[in-house]
This record gives C-alpha cells, structure tokens and sequence, in this order.
C-alpha cells in the first residue's frame, strides 16, 4: 500500500523513497549512510505526513549519523533561521556578494536619492569598473514560501526612478546599472517572467540553475551561522564583531571570539565542526540499489 507525503501547497503525492536517497547524497553522506537513512526513514512514515516532517526526519537521523553532512542537509532551513531583528539576512548577502570580488554597502547612509523619493537600499553592490547594482533582500522564515512578483515589479520601479534621480542630477544619487532581487526561497513564475522581461537579475533557492544562492555558498564554502549550534544572542554579538558566516568565524581572532561571549573551548569546538563540514567533498550522482 503506499504511503501519500502532503507538500506545502497542500497537494498530495506518492512517497518517493529516492528522494530521500538522492538528498542525502547531495549533502553529502556515503552510499551506504545514504541507503540506511531511507530505510529509517521509511520506517517512520505514516499517510498524508508533510514534506517538512519528512525533512526532519531525514534531518535528525543524518544528524546522529553523520553531523556535518547534516549541517549541509539543513542549508534551507539555516537560511531560513537568519533573524530580521539585527538584519542577518542582508548582512549575509552583504558579504556574500565580496566572494567574487564586489564592494558592497549595506544599508547606505544617506539614503540614495531617486527622482521622486529617496530609497532605502538594503545592499549596493560595486565593480568592477563603473558597475553598480541594487539589491533587494527578500527573507522568508518560511523556507517553501514563494517570493512573488510584487518584489521584482518594486525593486525595477526603484532602479527606474534612481536612474532618473541620476540623469537629472540629484543630490546623493547613483549610476545604478542593475536591480537584483536575492531570496533564500524560490521565485513564482510570474516573478521569474516579469524579471526575465525587464532584466531584474533574481538570486534565489536553485535558481539560476545550478548558480543559486545555495550553489554560491556551497562554492564558497560561506554558510551562515545558524547551520551552527548558536543561540540567536550569540550570532548578534558575533554580528557586532563582523563575523558574518562560517569563514568570519574560522578566520576571528581570539578577542573577537571573546567580545562574542563565545569561550575559547566553545570556538574550538565549532571551528572544527566548520572544518569537518568544509572537509566533505562533491556529491556523485548515484542511484539507489534495491
């Protein structure tokens, strides 16, 4: 008899025990851990169970297994995490942006004067040359939620108006090039086509394809920390000393560690959680054997 997930739209489909093989995978995990987790897995399926349920499942038991394959496994669910309280989320984009050799400013003071108002840009990014761009932080807490089309119809209508600002000559305006939209959750269709028509560049969960957000940081190997085992008061004061992901945290001297309230024995412990994490190599792409 099989056994029907209910996903987040509330739709209902077979379980598909590859899935859990080929997540597993993906993370990171042995053939053989890959294989013994879809059979726990199973095991603890009952009908109409959730995807995230399911997920967490998954979760818990690669956690008992293998803990750094699950730190990655639980990459969406980090990002998600991400408090809005001390702006995590844009701080993160901030620096995930310097990887390929930007400048960016978060949040920049004045704000930039457009034609009609002036906006509160949540990331500008710079270089090389004369290139600048405006980036709009969309943070869902929800990892399944959908960023919809309203955020690339107000983030080009922003570009629009700063460029305008520009070429009429505006105090505190820039030669913006680009409106970008980053997510750490997928686009609708309809943001995705109306960004595709009016050259908004969109970063989110897998898209682009194969560049996602989620690629970037695996590339980069630049995680946030909430894959760590971090209270949300302790990544504020980590916040406030500038270590923003998990290579600020492997490259912190010892004083910022302890203005962070973090111990030395505490840092030591999760600098080598971060190395083992750092330590697992490319997935292959496998199939389960039955």
């Amino acid at each position: 008899m099989s056994v029907y997930v209910t996903k987040m739209n509330g739709d209902r489909e077979p379980f598909d025990e590859r899935k859990i093989f080929k997540s597993c995978i993906r993370a990171g995990a042995k053939h053989e851990t890959a294989k013994k987790i879809m059979q726990q897995v199973q095991k603890k399926l009952y009908n109409g169970i959730s995807t995230h349920d399911v997920m967490k499942i998954t979760h818990d038991l690669l956690d008992s297994a293998a803990r750094p394959v699950a730190m990655r496994y639980n990459l969406k669910e980090a990002l998600a995490q991400l408090s809005p309280e001390f702006h995590e989320f844009e701080l993160f984009i901030t620096k995930l942006f310097t990887y390929n050799g930007h400048k960016t400013q978060h949040s920049p003071i004045p704000k930039i004067q457009g034609y009609c108002i002036d906006h509160e840009i949540d990331v500008v990014v710079e270089g090389p040359g004369d290139f600048i761009a405006l980036v709009e932080c969309k943070h869902h807490y929800k990892a399944h939620t959908f960023t919809g089309l309203d955020v690339p119809m107000r983030q080009w209508a922003r570009l629009k108006d700063v460029c305008e600002g520009k070429s009429n000559n505006k105090r505190n305006c820039i030669a913006a090039k680009e409106a970008w939209v980053v997510t750490n959750t997928k686009f609708s269709t309809h943001a995705e086509n109306y960004a595709r028509c009016r050259n908004v560049r969109l970063l989110g969960w897998n898209f682009p394809q194969r560049s996602g957000i989620n690629d970037i940081i695996e590339n980069y190997k630049a995680y946030p920390l909430t894959i760590l085992n971090l209270t949300r008061q302790e990544r504020e004061c980590l916040v406030t000393e500038d270590i923003i992901d998990t290579n600020d945290f492997i490259d912190a001297k010892e004083f910022k560690l302890t203005k962070a309230k973090i111990s030395l024995n505490r840092a030591k412990e999760l600098k080598k959680e971060i190395n083992e994490l750092y330590s697992i190599k490319d997935p292959k792409t496998l199939e389960p054997e039955f």
